[in-house]
């Protein structure tokens, strides 16, 4: 499960890097780059808190 959580993470962060930059190439609403502004730390803190538990049933 712990594994998982850290994909989910990478996968958010990847989703919106590309959001930034599809929204940076084109004139979006601003809700979009809302989550793109949000999506990098969040899927940090998603991937950090994976591995904490990984290490911590070890």
């Amino acid at each position: 499960m712990e594994r998982n959580m850290q994909w989910v993470g990478a996968g958010l962060m990847v989703v919106s890097i590309a959001i930034a930059l599809f929204t940076h190439s084109k004139d979006t609403g601003p809700e979009v780059s809302e989550f793109a502004k949000w999506g990098l730390p969040v899927g940090l803190m998603i991937m950090g808190i994976g591995d904490w538990l990984e290490k911590s049933q070890q």
